[in-house]
């Protein structure tokens, strides 16, 4: 052998002899002590456990639903308030799961501002129109 190729040779098993826990890092199970695993869970000290450590479990608070009663208001209210509508005769009832709108309108572009007003204040409810437009059968 060359005397270059020789002391190559030498010099790579004198780094791989000095730093043998550096060339398996690669491999599973060769962490240095101390380092936690790719993908391996996080544990907790002996002395601590995870109840004593971490928040309470805490749920959001069910969602709002309106009471019928509210939403009824709340659209006679707004069609009341609704300067196109002061003429009409619109009767609102509610369900839990329905808005019905009743009543003659003297017009179509009334009725579905009526109908608008019921939408924006309806939730989840379907809106059931059974206004009559005036003069229409």
């Amino acid at each position: 052998m060359s005397s270059k190729r020789l002391s190559s040779l030498t010099l790579i098993l004198l780094f791989a002899s000095v730093l043998p826990g550096t060339a398996q890092f690669g491999q599973p199970g060769s962490a240095p002590p101390g380092a936690r695993q790719q993908g391996a869970p996080a544990t907790f000290p002996a002395d601590s456990h995870p109840s004593s450590t971490m928040p309470p479990d805490t749920t959001a608070p069910p969602p709002t639903v309106s009471s019928n009663h509210k939403v009824a208001d709340q659209i006679r209210t707004a069609i009341a308030g609704e300067h196109r509508l002061r003429s009409e005769t619109v009767d609102v009832g509610v369900t839990d799961t329905l808005v019905v709108l009743e009543g003659e309108v003297s017009g179509h572009n009334n009725r579905y501002v009526a109908i608008e007003i019921a939408f924006d204040h309806s939730g989840s409810r379907t809106v059931n129109d059974h206004l009559r437009v005036r003069g229409e059968r």
